[in-house]
């Protein structure tokens, strides 16, 4: 009787066993039949922006870089009737073996953007130019940094070749990669712009311009070209206008070269006429009575 009932038992707990992984099979086949429409669909995701890629690249590239290049254009003739503020806070570093870089000196300058012609800043302040006998920082190298190239930003003298699509804030961009045409002379820029997809105008770029050491037969001195950031601003529909400027060398200086530093620079005021440059003055030194440091401190990063 006992071999009877544990036979009946062990009959019983194979059936449980057997029954248990066919239900677990059969669980597992759906959870799978289940997940293949969400594979599917992400494949299929990633074909058709793979897709929308392909087209941009074969149809409409070459329309794209000649939009922006006539919106840049247009761009550079609207800047003719403006006299912005623009104001440059630079900060000399230099290597400490413990802290890394650290502060050694700064520099303020403040003037009004004058574009016509030659780029040139008429000063609010006493002095143009800062720096040492050996070097000084040019405000009008800052202004030039608001312009990716002022007078030959074309197919002629650049080769362009699209990255990617990227967001800038809730702006969405079409990112080019952009390098000077082969034997073209003078310094070009060399770096990447982002271009919004509704007007085609450039609203950002990132580089330098090449070679980093120029000799100007204006001055007759070395020109250094440094690395910057250039930012624009919406101020209306269809209108971008240059905001803030971020640049920075950080390589040891040598003896005779140009020294490390940070800058950040923001302009402002262009509802100012070109004749107006004296009374702006009067109210910025009206403001500065509760104001010791200058505001563009805080951009530097």
């Amino acid at each position: 009787m006992r071999t009877r009932l544990l036979v009946r038992m062990v009959l019983f707990g194979a059936f449980v066993g057997a029954l248990s992984l066919q239900m677990r099979g059969s669980a597992e086949t759906q959870g799978q039949t289940n997940d293949t429409p969400d594979a599917t669909r992400s494949a299929d995701g990633e074909n058709s922006q793979a897709g929308a890629q392909v087209a941009l690249t074969t149809s409409k590239l070459e329309e794209i870089i000649d939009r922006f290049i006539g919106r840049e254009k247009d761009e550079i003739e609207a800047l003719d009737h403006f006299s912005p503020i623009i104001e440059t806070y630079i900060q000399q570093v230099k290597p400490d073996e413990r802290l890394g870089l650290v502060p050694k000196s700064d520099f303020y300058l403040l003037g009004q953007a004058d574009f016509r012609g030659r780029l040139k800043v008429h000063s609010l302040i006493d002095g143009g130019r800062k720096g040492t006998w050996m070097w000084s920082f040019d405000p009008a190298g800052f202004l030039q940094m608001i312009f990716i190239d002022r007078g030959q930003f074309d197919k002629i003298h650049y080769r362009f070749k699209f990255w990617r699509r990227e967001f800038l804030g809730d702006v969405r961009c079409l990112v080019f990669d952009v390098e000077p045409a082969p034997k073209v002379r003078g310094a070009r820029f060399v770096g990447r712009i982002w271009v919004e997809d509704q007007d085609m105008t450039i609203v950002r770029f990132n580089g330098k311009y090449s070679p980093a050491i120029h000799f100007s037969l204006k001055t007759f001195q070395d020109e250094y070209y440094l690395h910057f950031d250039s930012w624009r601003t919406n101020v209306k529909p269809g209108m971008w206008l240059p905001s803030y400027v971020y640049s920075q060398e950080l390589e040891q200086p040598t003896r005779f070269g140009n020294p490390s530093y940070k800058s950040c620079t923001h302009l402002w005021g262009y509802k100012l006429k070109q004749g107006s440059r004296e009374e702006e003055l009067n109210r910025l030194l009206i403001e500065s009575r509760s104001q010791t440091k200058p505001r563009s401190m805080t951009g530097l990063r």
